[in-house]
């Protein structure tokens, strides 16, 4: 049996949708959308504008005068903004990017409207690997690589497009995604949404038990030990999430557990126990497939447990109130 120690977790990066330093793109995005005619393929002529609908809102509530979109009855888009149109690529665990010609390369937070070719509404689950879209929003970008747009209202297929289409992009995947390495459990970033955007920290991993095979085709068998989340160090083990109201935070899992544990401590234990507490055990349900910690408020220490078929692993963080 192989034995590690997880006192030496690497240390944790907060980022807005992109982890990573920021990179300028080739070309600097301006974040100036096409027309709402614009294709992938490089169609420049604009469509006119269809006629005004007096009166009317879209479904977001977003107030102003609406113009419809051309073939898809009964959707409305208001006039804040043309749609950016790009190709959705897919990769990993449910991992995506979007690639445009004057956006750049993107992550999307998707919209409860989405719509297919036809019009019909559909789930980003549907949303195929080279579609091309119109993504329609409030034309905010956030500053980081890949990009990130979290103000979008609807998106709709304008081109079926091809998987093959995609593959034109996979060395901009390469350079963001990495295979996980099967001798160790997954990762766990922890996200959740302010009025100014959707956030997502990366927490770092405890102690843990797994079983893989490694590549001779054995099965072997590793138990990293880690001591208590309480003496972990904010700003080095212990990722911290600043919060000013309650709020739900999602749990990001690279790879879905069969089951999910939470334990939280008074954030004034940390550091300064000698017996550690039993702490308060928290329910963690589910919403929309993913795990989550409803409910949350600053000041307290989170212990988590992902369980899988290989073991299990431990994961902590704290949420401090921001003043």
């Amino acid at each position: 049996m192989e034995r590690k120690n997880a006192k030496g977790l690497t240390r944790r990066n907060s980022y807005i949708i992109g982890i990573g330093a920021v990179i300028l793109l080739a070309a600097v995005i301006a974040v100036v959308f096409v027309a709402a005619g614009n294709r992938a393929q490089g169609d420049d002529t604009a469509q006119n504008d269809a006629p005004q609908n007096d009166g009317m809102q879209d479904g977001t509530g977003a107030a102003g005068d609406t113009k419809e979109m051309n073939g898809a009855d009964g959707i409305h888009e208001a006039d804040g903004g043309e749609p950016v149109t790009a190709v959705y690529v897919p990769y990993g665990e449910g991992a995506h990017i979007f690639v445009g010609e004057q956006a750049g390369v993107f992550v999307a937070t998707f919209p409860e409207e989405i719509y297919d070719i036809n019009g019909n509404k559909i789930t980003k689950e549907q949303l195929v690997k080279g579609n091309v879209v119109e993504i329609y929003g409030n034309g905010m970008m956030l500053e980081s690589y890949p990009g990130q747009y979290p103000g979008i209202t609807k998106m709709k297929v304008v081109e079926e497009g091809k998987p093959s289409d995609a593959d034109a992009y996979q060395d901009i995947v390469d350079e963001i995604y990495q295979e996980p390495d099967p001798s160790e459990p997954p990762s766990l970033n922890v996200g959740y949404t302010t009025d100014l955007a959707d956030v997502t920290v990366m927490v770092n991993r405890g102690g843990y038990e797994w079983v893989y095979t490694d590549k001779d085709g054995l099965s072997t068998a590793v138990v990293a030990d880690s001591v208590h989340v309480l003496d972990w160090k904010i700003g080095e083990e212990l990722a911290d999430i600043k919060i000013k109201d309650s709020l739900d935070l999602t749990l990001y899992f690279s790879a879905e557990p069969e089951a999910v544990e939470a334990v939280r401590y008074d954030a004034s234990l940390l550091g300064k126990v000698r017996e550690y507490p039993e702490g308060e055990k928290i329910t963690v349900g589910k919403k929309d497939g993913q795990w989550v910690l409803a409910g949350v408020t600053g000041g307290y220490v989170y212990d988590i447990t992902g369980m899988w078929e290989n073991g299990r692993a431990d994961y902590g963080f704290i949420v401090l109130v921001q003043e």
